[in-house]
């Protein structure tokens, strides 16, 4: 699949002062109608209801690893992209052991 004409979101998270800042922002960039950014639930309704192509690109402040809070929405990313095939999610971080 040519991916070239995705529409692409960076959320870098030194840009959000954390988890519900990111989520109202990230709702009006997907221009979610009704759309509190209340939960990460919510977005993943959402997120399953896109079916045009979406990447999603995530950068953590720390090189060493993301905030709990980031991590969180990394993984229900991948959930929604393991739905949708039309979302791709990029999370750039490393899990700590």
């Amino acid at each position: 699949m040519d991916r070239t004409n995705d529409r692409r979101i960076i959320i870098n998270e030194a840009d959000f002062g954390g988890r519900q800042e990111l989520l109202k922002w990230l709702g009006a960039e997907l221009s979610f109608e009704n759309y509190s950014g209340a939960s990460l639930d919510a977005l993943y309704d959402r997120l399953t209801d896109i079916f045009e192509p979406l990447t999603i690109e995530i950068i953590p402040k720390a090189k060493a690893g993301c905030s709990s809070w980031l991590h969180e929405l990394c993984r229900v990313l991948n959930f929604a992209a393991e739905e949708r095939k039309n979302i791709t999610v990029k999370c750039s971080h490393r899990d700590e052991e």
